[in-house]
């Protein structure tokens, strides 16, 4: 459908082709650092060829991770807000990916910058001119741009964009100039023109703009121009040999143009031997691809993924462009669906699609209430639709674990009433802004266990999608740095990782914290329906036992999946979710004896969950799911302190998997629709907070949308973009909105 490719598909596949591209090329490392392209690709045709490639198996590397940092801060600052703001939430991104790096091969001047740009001052995006920073990795991951300003009026604020977000890591010519063409030829492929053959030739015209930039922004010019051929006359003769240096024509090719010519061609233009290394030769290498490839996929990748050099960047960025220029023509399904960061890609696309072609009155940018039609006129809680019900429910979980957790200031001080003082403090619960607040370990683990959801095809048996949820856990400890994981999820899904392939994992005595619990709420959203209450027990209980495989953890997992269920729905009501859940418990017995793993040692561990519950149910007067909850006549942070340590397994409240959830469903009945009392009920307490807020706040959001919520609180939260992408696809895969949708094993 090369032709048929609407130009909203052109942009979903300039993004996510580019990762394919990227996870390809770098193959966890065995091919981006392999020299001899005819060994890859004869590793390639052992393998059964590129349509054989499962892309499931292939992480990606630093260029799409740094590619979605620059595609975020893009579709994060407010359209109309002046180009530093930008600058400095970009840097604010590489310094926060840098985290997600394990597995991935960040490049050393990568590292280096944003080890620089930490030590600035906030909003200082400069760092020194560097004789050294020539290298791809401002080109990597700089074709979002051209999604961002891909009209010729806006070619101005591509060139500043391209090259000032360039040389926050690569201060040299040749490394930002490379950003700068990454950029460009996006821009070239979104609208259509020139032909690809007169690319280079609109590069050569553009160069002197992006001169002329430099030299007005006055940073470091006379080393910047002094460095400044290199890259220009590498191009020109790249162009020369090529025939098109005037943009017209077709290219010239070598009658035999086979592996060996080209690691030989790939050499010659390279800086120092490796091919796609540098700057200009990265997206130099990706042009040639694409002028020999047309619109075959496999020849792209045969010439762009496949060889001795710095394969991955320049799969990255010819993949970025074929897709902006042909969709997903041709592409076998396996070389894109089940991407790592998929999701996450999709979400980010869509954005940049309708920020750059005014499709939506409200795509305000940063204002990200009006670029995804999530906040729009949500001042009601009666008012606000299914779907904004759906938004709301995951990313204001995502806000309450993030205030809950306050950097683990909170989440680790046993003192409630210290909290609450420290909250006045800092103005009260409606000016704490969340873009200060990181997530927790909480959060990242709910988006792995809604992205394997979303990902899993709805006709698939649960097996695939355990498995899928198994290694979604596994890749998710990545991305733990500064989030204060759980020991008992780092050593389960370190027994996961070892034993690949199984999903069941040995109990244990000790698992019976939240961490099952704390992740779960989106199953709900996938199974909502009363008649889907079997699945959501399955997934839930198998699910939380990955890791927590102890009942009163994965049963935590039950009750924060049933509860968000009843609330999407809008029945029991609040009062009788609790005797709907003891009802429950009976279906997952059933299950765990049906499952037939670890049967008996899970029957003799379960009653704590149940007696727990049951006890508290009695003490708020709603055992049979009749009558309003009865709470003390005061019932101040000094009294909510004592309760919740009174229902804890040893004394930290919400620590465990039958307590966290209890005290999330103590807040809401409490609260009702005001969401700050809520967050005085479960996000600041000396407990588990953080866990206890993002399970009330999932289900206070799936009740109420945004109703009254400070935007403060819950616009600029990290990973925005991915939770709201993943809730839309909840919606449609729960409600069959969207016959392409295939998600989740619904039977």
């Amino acid at each position: 459908m090369a032709e048929r490719s609407t130009l909203q598909e052109r942009y979903q596949a300039c993004m996510i082709l580019s990762g394919t591209g990227d996870a390809l090329g770098y193959n966890s490392g065995h091919w981006e650092f392999e020299p001899d392209g005819e060994k890859i690709h004869t590793e390639v045709a052992k393998m059964g060829g590129l349509a054989n490639l499962d892309v499931k198996q292939f992480p990606l590397s630093d260029d799409t991770i740094m590619h979605l940092a620059t595609a975020e801060a893009l579709v994060e600052t407010d359209k109309d807000a002046p180009l530093e703001q930008l600058y400095g939430a970009l840097v604010q991104k590489y310094i926060r990916c840098m985290d997600d790096m394990s597995g991935r091969a960040p490049g050393m001047m990568c590292l280096d910058s944003i080890d620089r740009l930490k030590k600035n001052n906030k909003g200082d995006w400069k760092i020194p001119f560097s004789k050294a920073a020539g290298g791809c990795g401002a080109a990597m991951r700089s074709m979002c741009v051209g999604l961002r300003f891909p009209r010729p009026e806006q070619e101005r604020l591509l060139v500043a964009v391209s090259v000032e977000s360039g040389r926050m890591t690569h201060h040299h010519p040749t490394g930002y100039l490379g950003a700068l063409a990454a950029a460009l030829f996006t821009a070239y492929a979104v609208r259509g023109q020139p032909p690809v053959e007169a690319w280079g030739h609109g590069l050569m015209q553009v160069l002197d703009k992006a001169k002329e930039h430099v030299r007005e922004a006055g940073h470091c010019v006379e080393e910047n121009l002094e460095h400044w051929d290199y890259f220009e006359k590498s191009w020109r003769k790249y162009l020369e040999v090529r025939g098109i240096l005037e943009g017209t024509g077709k290219a010239k090719f070598p009658e035999h143009y086979g592996v060996c010519e080209r690691e030989k061609f790939y050499e010659s233009v390279s800086f120092s031997g490796t091919g796609g290394a540098s700057g200009h030769d990265a997206p130099m290498i990706a042009y040639d691809g694409l002028l020999r490839a047309g619109d075959s996929w496999t020849e792209l990748a045969n010439h762009t993924f496949f060889h001795g050099g710095d394969s991955d960047s320049t799969a990255a960025i010819a993949a970025a462009w074929w897709g902006a220029l042909y969709g997903f023509h041709n592409v076998p399904p396996k070389n894109y669906k089940g991407l790592e960061y998929y999701e996450r890609l999709s979400g980010v696309v869509d954005t940049l699609y309708r920020m750059a072609n005014h499709q939506d009155d409200q795509c305000d940018v940063a204002d990200k209430v009006k670029e995804l039609q999530v906040y729009a006129h949500l001042n009601m809680a009666e008012g606000s639709t299914l779907q904004e019900r759906y938004q709301a429910c995951m990313i204001l979980s995502g806000a309450g674990d993030a205030l809950g957790y306050n950097s683990g200031h909170w989440e680790f001080e046993p003192d409630g009433e210290k909290i609450h003082t420290e909250v006045a403090k800092m103005g009260g619960l409606a000016n704490l802004d969340v873009k200060q607040f990181p997530l927790s370990d909480d959060t990242i683990m709910h988006l792995a266990t809604a992205e394997a959801l979303v990902e899993t095809d709805r006709d698939a048996p649960l097996e695939q999608l355990y498995g899928t949820l198994a290694q979604k856990y596994i890749r998710c400890m990545d991305d733990m740095s500064g989030r204060a994981p759980g020991l008992t999820c780092m050593s389960s899904t370190h027994y996961l990782k070892v034993h690949k392939g199984d999903w069941r994992i040995p109990f244990s005595k000790v698992a019976g914290g939240c961490g099952a619990a704390m992740r779960s709420m989106c199953v709900g959203l996938c199974f909502p329906r009363p008649e889907q209450e079997r699945l959501l027990v399955a997934v839930s209980v198998e699910s939380g036992r990955m890791t927590h495989h102890h009942p009163t953890g994965y049963l935590g997992a039950l009750a924060a999946a049933l509860f968000t269920a009843y609330a999407v729905r809008g029945q029991p009501p609040v009062e009788a979710w609790g005797h709907g859940l003891m009802q429950v418990l009976d279906k997952a017995k059933e299950h765990v004896r049906e499952a037939g793993h670890c049967v008996d040692k899970n029957l003799e561990h379960w009653n704590y969950f149940e007696e727990s519950w049951r006890k508290y149910l009695e003490v708020r007067g709603i055992l049979e799911g009749s009558g309003k909850a009865q709470f003390p006549e005061h019932y101040g942070v000094s009294e909510r302190e004592k309760f919740y340590k009174s229902v804890s397994f040893k004394g930290t409240g919400g620590a465990s998997g039958h307590d966290a959830p209890m005290i999330a469903y103590d807040g809401l009945l409490r609260a009702g629709d005001s969401w700050t009392e809520l967050a005085n009920h479960t996000f600041f307490h000396g407990g588990d907070s953080d866990s206890t807020a993002a399970i009330a706040a999932a289900w206070w959001g799936a009740l109420y949308g945004f109703h009254n919520v400070p935007p403060k609180n819950y616009k600029g939260l990290e990973y925005f973009r991915r939770l709201s992408a993943v809730a839309d696809k909840l919606y449609r895969v729960a409600h069959h909105q969207d016959d392409q949708c295939k998600k989740c094993p619904m039977n």
